[in-house]
């Protein structure tokens, strides 16, 4: 009985909580978006092992921030090795699969990362001079 009451205490309250918009972030930041238009990205850059920098067409801006650690990311962004997205579609989505892919020295061949998850697109300031 007590667990009848409780489950239905859950359903009342899950169905009085605001409607979330499905384009807004499960981090629980408002702005976050949770993908992007491949065909409108200009350039990218790592900033670090866990985030990149999106700049698109008109200025906007995004950085994602993955949920971990990336290996060798931020050196790709330095010229030892290139971003490649296990994508679907046109669109770059949170949880899509990132990998760095580096040219294994001496052997004429390529060598890529474990994959890393994407993160939450994040609306960020251009760089200074960008505008």
């Amino acid at each position: 009985m007590r667990t009848t009451a409780m489950a239905a205490a859950l359903l009342v309250l899950t169905q009085c909580a605001p409607a979330q918009d499905p384009m807004t972030a499960a981090s629980g930041n408002e702005s976050a978006i949770d993908c992007i238009d491949l065909g409108a990205v200009t350039s990218r850059a790592a900033e670090d092992e866990r985030t990149i920098r999106f700049d698109m067409i008109g200025g906007a801006v995004y950085r994602n921030r993955l949920p971990g650690r990336c290996p060798g990311l931020q050196s790709s962004s330095r010229g030892f090795g290139t971003l490649a997205f296990d994508v679907q579609g046109n669109r770059l989505c949170r949880g899509d699969l990132l990998r760095v892919v580096d040219s294994a020295r001496g052997s004429g061949g390529y060598r890529s990362a474990v994959p890393c998850p994407l993160g939450d697109f994040i609306p960020a300031e251009p760089a200074p001079g960008a505008r």
